[in-house]
């Protein structure tokens, strides 16, 4: 199916790659070559949560390395995924602590702080060859001094909840996301009853974007989901990168750690 001269496009995205998930991710990679999406884009997290350094995890580095060579793209998603700051006032706090669990490292930090994470990130990455356009915040929460840390940092575009920002030629794609949330019983029964209804409802968007993260691999009807909306989307939709989804000359060089 085409939008006007454009086919629509569909972009898998793994949230929070690490030395902990990616194994795991590794198994569901070839699960979604079998089905036809041979392209995604690994959200990196270099430091998990305060450990799991990706510096000091050879084969990872190794995998990234490879998985990139076979078409899949590279994208740095934060430092630890873990807040360091919980924004003041009530609905900050409530977004913080309750949509995410306290992961949105990039809410509420000054440009500076920001800075100072992304340097560190991509300094755990050094050695792997990794070629990287993008960045992704943790639970797609970052305020405007974060935005503008990311592009003065050299990365080509951001991506928010509903959108792909270009950074330097003032360029939104937007793309609705299916994504589930398997923390708890109830939050995984909402997600089986909401993600089905968000396909349906974007059906005709030029770009949909489906987010896999590690717990929905330990979870088997959520997984199962996601994975039917895979085949669902494959079935009208050519699979692509968050890169790709920009001409080339509307991409800065990429950034080698």
């Amino acid at each position: 199916m085409t939008t006007g001269t454009r086919p629509l496009r569909l972009v898998v995205s793994l949230h929070d790659v690490s030395p902990v998930s990616y194994k795991a991710y590794d198994r569901l990679l070839d699960v979604l070559s079998l089905l036809g999406v041979r392209s995604t884009s690994l959200l990196v997290v270099p430091c998990m949560h305060g450990r799991h350094l990706a510096s000091e995890n050879k084969p990872f580095l190794a995998w990234l390395s490879n998985r990139q060579e076979k078409g899949h793209e590279i994208v740095l998603h934060g430092y630890c995924h873990q807040a360091r700051v919980i924004p003041r006032g009530i609905a900050s706090r409530l977004v913080a602590t309750c949509y995410t669990n306290r992961e949105g490292e990039f809410y509420g930090i000054s440009r500076g702080e920001a800075l100072g994470l992304l340097d560190a990130g991509l300094s755990l990455l050094k050695g792997g060859g990794l070629r990287i356009h993008g960045f992704t915040p943790p639970a797609w929460l970052m305020g405007m001094e974060g935005r503008d840390a990311v592009r003065a940092a050299g990365f080509s575009y951001t991506t928010w909840y509903g959108r792909v920002e270009n950074l330097h030629a003032d360029v939104n794609v937007p793309s609705p996301v299916l994504v589930a949330s398997s923390r708890s019983q109830l939050r995984r029964a909402a997600s089986l009853a909401v993600v089905p209804c968000l396909s349906f409802l974007h059906r005709r968007s030029p770009v949909l974007r489906i987010a896999f993260h590690p717990a929905d691999l330990e979870a088997p009807s959520v997984l199962g989901c996601l994975t039917r909306e895979v085949e669902r989307a494959i079935k009208n939709r050519v699979p692509t990168t968050y890169r790709d989804l920009f001409p080339p000359e509307l991409l800065a060089a990429p950034i080698i750690p």
